[in-house]
């Protein structure tokens, strides 16, 4: 009898342990990779910052701490552990949408693990960016998803206009190896019933809770809450995205969807399996009526197994599995209101089959075991470490009293020094302004609109003290985000004869930091030329970047926060001319401009 008691006690052990959100085993979840259930698990596998070194381990309870964890170290595998709510506004509101850019990002590195320490942990007023990157896990804590403080009204998005917005709560953008796991995702206290109606349309501040675009690639979301939100998340984000296909290879399970309007997901594209998870919700809610769960878009191949929907009014699967066109969705063994699934009227021809071990449990455990183990606090972390979260001693800035022959810090709020060029076209706007990062200094931003091309020029009397053509120029300039060019360009300007011959460096910006570049420009006869391009990573609303460019003779060169990148030789040009920036139509923030004789 003994046996047996102990028998009956060791299988209700092992029962409880299959309970859990995960396979138990003696390993901190900070520790953890990405499960063998899901497509992070496949080209190597999802790490994160599972390895990190005790002094990379940081626990943050603040923006300040946060910003230094995520900068200190690198790309080295880092373990983030969140010990309270971070507002990314610190309490003070945004003043617009690029404000909220700059203020707002969690710009995560590669290799990094995020995880909160409990239930009351994650953020508000804030978005979490993973972009052009590669191993991040997130887990266990809250988003409140962020609310854009200004939205753009479109005439031409659908049939009557509307209100569109920025910022997701987490973004992933051609990024690989990502799982996202015991998140919890909520507009709430901000819900869509408080915000106003204008041109006829509620004026909507919140895009999506988790969005995966651009090619991003090998992506677990799993024990997740997403609840009281529109448009949840798009995977893939346009029809002629074509480069997306043979990526978003994303799982979906054991998520929790709770009056979620639509997009759980919305699929173009990709390999998507969904299984286990548990969606609940009106189509008559009073503020977040569910138009459907899952979107079929454009060349999506979706495999279902063993979800379970209980939708109020939902009486078919037409009703929750929405046909966008030339996509495909399969399903085996997922309810509808305690009835089969059925005909979903969309094409079935799904071919692919997952290349890792999954066993969807039984629809008929599914939703007790979702509310039970989804969502944030669900895990205990006690992994150590002592990682400084002390941010580095920022860099001596403003103008000298001596040893420069020009220099504007734009401290006294005006652009006296400077001829400010009505370039043909439409052309944006500069002014003087508070850096949201520090309201205690000041900078110049442009912020674009749809024209480019030297935009602004030091004046002649400002350059008096130049003796000749050589000579360095050096800038912080922070990329911000727009979206009205193709072109990403933005240049120190040198020896400027007009506007269709001077020298140029700086920085080619692109939405994915493995693409982005720093450059040695020419402009001669009207024609530009890039004789030198060195890859290195550029954030846009991000840090300043210290460019300095540098002119001696025929020898031009070109320095990024303090590194020589490269030169060139080229006589074209050897006269002092003048100085200026240049944008190929880029939003940007500029400051502490100096010229200076070069070194020996």
């Amino acid at each position: 009898m003994r046996h047996l008691a102990l028998k009956a006690a060791l299988s209700a052990a092992l029962l409880s342990t299959a309970f859990l959100g995960h396979t138990a085993l003696a390993v901190d979840p900070a520790r953890e990779a990405a499960p063998a259930d899901g497509w992070a698990s496949q080209g190597g596998g999802t790490r994160g910052g599972s390895a990190a070194a005790a002094d990379q381990v940081y626990t943050v309870s603040n923006r300040t701490q946060l910003l230094a964890a995520i900068n200190n170290g690198g790309t080295n595998a880092k373990i983030i552990k969140l010990a309270g709510i971070i507002d990314m506004s610190e309490g003070r509101p945004y003043t617009s949408s690029s404000d909220q850019s700059t203020r707002g990002a969690v710009r995560l590195k590669s290799n990094t693990t995020m995880i909160g320490t409990g239930a009351n942990t994650g953020f508000v007023n804030g978005h979490i960016v993973v972009s052009g990157i590669s191993q991040v896990i997130l887990r266990n804590f809250k988003i409140v998803n962020p609310c854009d403080v200004g939205p753009v009204w479109d005439p031409d998005d659908g049939s009557t206009g509307n209100w569109n917005s920025a910022f997701d709560g987490i973004g992933v953008t051609g990024s690989d190896h990502v799982w996202v796991d015991h998140v919890t995702f909520t507009d709430a206290p901000k819900t869509d019933d408080q915000l106003p109606v204008e041109n006829g349309h509620v004026k909507q501040c919140h895009d999506g809770a988790l969005d995966i675009t651009k090619a991003s690639d090998y992506v677990t979301v799993s024990y997740n809450v997403f609840e009281l939100h529109n448009k949840n998340t798009l995977v893939g984000g346009s029809d002629s995205a074509t480069g997306d296909e043979g990526k978003l290879r994303i799982t979906f399970n054991n998520n929790l969807y709770r009056d979620v309007a639509s997009r759980a997901p919305r699929v173009r594209f990709g390999q998507v399996h969904v299984f286990n998870n548990y969606f609940t919700g009106s189509r008559s809610h009073q503020t977040y009526p569910v138009s459907y769960s899952i979107g079929v878009g454009k060349a999506a191949k979706i495999l279902s197994n063993n979800n379970v929907f209980e939708i109020a009014g939902a009486q078919s699967c037409p009703d929750v599995v929405e046909d966008f066109g030339s996509g495909a969705f399969k399903d085996n063994g997922s309810q509808l209101n305690g009835n089969s699934l059925g005909a979903c009227g969309v094409s079935s021809s799904v071919s692919w089959t997952p290349p890792y071990a999954s066993s969807p449990r039984a629809t008929s455990l599914v939703k007790d075991h979702v509310l039970a183990q989804a969502g944030a606090g669900k895990l205990t972390t006690s992994v150590g470490g002592d990682g400084n979260t002390d941010p580095d001693p920022a860099p001596s800035l403003g103008c000298t009293a001596t040893g420069l022959y020009f220099c504007d810090d734009f401290e006294g709020g005006g652009t006296a020094q400077w001829d400010l060029l009505p370039v043909a076209g439409a052309n944006g706007g500069f002014r003087v302004q508070d850096d949201a990062a520090d309201s205690a200094n000041q900078v110049l931003q442009y912020t674009a609109a749809s024209t480019g091309g030297v935009l602004a020029l030091v004046k002649d009397s400002a350059l008096a003290n130049v003796p000749s053509g050589d000579y360095y120029v050096e800038a912080r300039i922070r990329p911000m985000t727009n979206s009205t060019t193709a072109n990403k360009l933005l240049y120190l300007v040198t020896r400027y004869k007009d506007a269709s011959n001077w020298y140029g460096a700086g920085l080619n910006v692109q939405s994915s930091t493995s693409s982005t570049k720093v450059e040695i420009a020419k402009m001669q006869a009207g024609t530009l030329s890039r004789p030198k391009q060195v890859a290195r990573p550029i954030a846009m609303d991000g840090p300043f970047y210290t460019v300095r460019f540098e002119l001696k003779g025929s020898t031009v060169t070109v320095y990024l926060d303090g590194e020589q990148l490269g030169a060139i030789t080229d006589s074209a040009f050897t006269a002092r001319g003048r100085i200026g920036l240049y944008s190929a139509n880029k939003s940007f923030q500029i400051d502490d401009v100096k010229v200076g004789a070069p070194a020996n």
